[in-house]
């Protein structure tokens, strides 16, 4: 497994504009499929770092931050369950991603859980981990 310098020089940081708020997120890889990590509450996506920088070998890796969580602005009101999977599918939207198979863990599985049912056609398949 690499070390951590290494997973972030091969998943720099990028920002984008989500619904008003600044939305920082990582992406690496080149491969033909997406995979968007979601990581849970109170943390960022860097806990998922490790296993995005595996992923990069088969996979274009992205590993965002909620609105609220590490390097993304806090939104005007906290966000709640169906809000953040409309903040998830907008922030796809953002990055011109149309479908990617979407791995939430923790409260991240909520969030996937809310995106892949009201946008299943956005969702090549859904990863719940714990």
């Amino acid at each position: 497994m690499k070390h951590k310098q290494e997973q972030l020089a091969s998943m720099p940081s990028h920002w984008v504009m989500v619904d008003g708020c600044r939305m920082h997120y990582r992406k690496g890889g080149r491969g033909r499929q997406s995979v968007v990590l979601v990581h849970g509450l109170t943390v960022s996506g860097n806990y998922l770092l490790p296993t995005a920088a595996e992923l990069t070998r088969d996979f274009t890796v992205y590993v965002p931050d909620l609105p609220g969580f590490g390097e993304s602005e806090k939104p005007r009101q906290v966000l709640n369950i169906p809000q953040l999977a409309e903040t998830l599918k907008a922030w796809m939207d953002a990055v011109r991603l149309e479908r990617a198979y979407l791995l939430g863990n923790s409260m991240g599985c909520h969030t996937v859980s809310v995106v892949a049912s009201r946008y299943p056609e956005r969702v090549a398949g859904a990863i719940l981990v714990s």
